[in-house]
């Protein structure tokens, strides 16, 4: 589950206080499944919930979610391109300590897609697929269109930047 590095590492890269004390970041994934069908393509996605625990957190809450937002809009873009989905996205609870400090628990929602190919002498090479960008998400037979294009008999109706 790669995510969860990444999560952490972006919150932690915005928060230099977790660098000096790990111990009170905690990342972790709970509510786990792995999807998979039987096709000739081997693979799977792991979906599972994120729970962050920033304890002790000085300054404010937003120092915790505008990282963490900048950084699923790489990570999970689904989750901010759906208006109904992402109503509910990001969860969390705060907990005001005193004056000067939070404990702040987010949870959300990720998806991880892993595609296997044989090794040479045995065994699989598991790949986490990167999530394909929004603009650039290529409609199958359909050559080089993207979802920001239509075409009508082979003419160019609308193109998105």
């Amino acid at each position: 589950m790669d995510k969860l590095t990444a999560c952490r590492a972006a919150i932690v890269a915005a928060n230099p206080e977790f660098a000096r004390s790990p111990d009170r970041l905690l990342i972790w994934a709970d509510k786990g499944t792995i999807a998979t069908r039987r096709t000739a393509q081997l693979g799977y996605e792991w979906r599972y919930r994120v729970n962050i625990l920033c304890e002790a957190l000085t300054g404010s809450p937003d120092d915790i979610m505008v990282p963490l937002l900048l950084w699923l809009r790489d990570a999970q873009p689904d989750l901010l391109l759906a208006f109904d989905r992402g109503n509910e996205a990001v969860k969390f609870e705060a907990h005001i300590l005193d004056e000067t400090s939070w404990d702040v628990k987010i949870e959300l929602e990720l998806t991880e897609a892993v595609v296997l190919s044989p090794k040479q002498g045995g065994g699989w090479q598991a790949t986490h697929l990167p999530e394909p960008s929004p603009d650039d998400v290529p409609i199958e037979g359909a050559g080089s269109a993207t979802l920001g294009q239509i075409w009508l008999d082979d003419q160019l109706l609308v193109s998105r930047p």
